[in-house]
């Protein structure tokens, strides 16, 4: 397989009054309220188009877009589908794969659930970019999997993106199950809003011989800046950032992008850019062998790079908005000094 063969599917829904009130936590009712609704809307606006996307490709956006490191996420999803297809003679499928599967515990065969995610992530990568974004940051372990930038009629324009992968739900049922937490975590954040966001949950059901039919849940946030103007900001587009195989330029990038969207005010990316700063200056600090010994290294190495590209002023004025979260940035740096200090095998399980 050289090539994934995409059918994407982009639905627009618009964020208004009664949507937003559909939106809570915990209740079960406006739960079921919500789906039923975002499943009514889902046939009022909606784009088809089809084209390939190279395996190759999806690797490169898979080490941007994903949160674990897979090299080739394709690999292991063409071995699944041999597999389940039962083509035991395929030249990829390992002989003592095929012997386990055959008589093995009999448990279902599975795919690599790191792999599928990566996959997914790419081409939710891949389809936003075609929509003209460009990648900014990669938040781990929290909502979103990504989020993008992009110049739109001369303002700025922030992208929410979540990915969701499957090989046995279409995408329309991966939108349904996933589009109340997609809501109420968007909503959670809108309170730090500034700037003018957009949401896309990106869902891909892959099938067998490259087939992905991918899903693309749109929606314009800029519903919760609540009949404000979107602030503008010194540049329309803040571009893609340096990757993490050079981090001290890609640091530089970081606070040249906070640099350029302080003055908005907008704490939601202030806080995720700090956090961005403070991983990568992390970084830079252990592939230099140096350290760091404890958080304030890292803090102090933020606040040099700044300095030393004359954005002082402006990175400072960023951390003091944002001082209320500045506790959990400096817990994170802690716990991974605390890694780098005590051997995987040595921990308590």
């Amino acid at each position: 397989m050289q090539d994934y063969q995409i059918s994407l599917t982009t639905y627009e829904v618009v964020v208004d009054d009664h949507l937003d009130r559909l939106i809570r936590t915990s209740d079960p009712t406006l739960r079921t309220m919500l789906v039923d609704e975002i499943r009514r809307r889902l046939n009022t606006r909606r784009t088809s188009q089809a084209f390939p996307v190279p395996k190759d490709e999806v690797a490169r956006l898979g080490l941007i877009y994903g949160e674990q490191y897979v090299p080739d996420p394709s690999h292991d999803l063409e071995i699944y589908f041999n597999i389940a297809n039962r083509r035991f003679s395929a030249r990829n499928v390992p002989t003592h794969l095929a012997v386990l599967y055959l008589f093995g515990t009999g448990k279902e065969y599975r795919p690599n659930l790191g792999c599928l995610s990566v996959a997914g992530e790419a081409l939710a990568g891949y389809c936003v970019q075609s929509f003209g974004y460009t990648p900014l940051v990669r938040p781990l372990g929290v909502m979103p999997d990504a989020l993008c930038s992009a110049d739109k009629g001369g303002s700025l324009r922030i992208a929410m993106v979540e990915s969701k992968a499957s090989v046995r739900s279409d995408p329309e049922q991966l939108i349904l199950k996933n589009v109340h937490q997609f809501l109420v975590d968007v909503k959670t954040r809108s309170t730090g809003f500034r700037l003018h966001y957009e949401g896309y949950l990106v869902c891909s059901h892959f099938q067998d011989g490259g087939r992905v039919e991918i899903g693309c849940l749109y929606l314009d946030l800029g519903y919760y800046l609540k009949g404000a103007t979107p602030v503008q900001t010194a540049v329309p587009s803040l571009g893609s950032v340096d990757s993490y195989e050079r981090p001290a330029k890609r640091l530089e990038d970081i606070i040249r992008r906070e640099a350029a969207t302080v003055d908005s005010g907008d704490e939601y990316l202030i806080s995720v850019l700090s956090e961005e700063a403070n991983r990568t200056a992390t970084i830079v600090l252990v592939k230099d062998g140096v350290g760091p010994r404890r958080a304030k290294d890292t803090e102090d190495y933020v606040q040099t790079t700044a300095a030393k590209i004359g954005l002082a002023e402006q990175w400072n004025r960023g951390q003091q908005m944002i001082k209320h979260t500045k506790g959990k940035e400096t817990r994170e740096i802690e716990e991974a000094i605390k890694k780098m200090k005590t051997p995987e095998l040595d921990r308590d399980e």
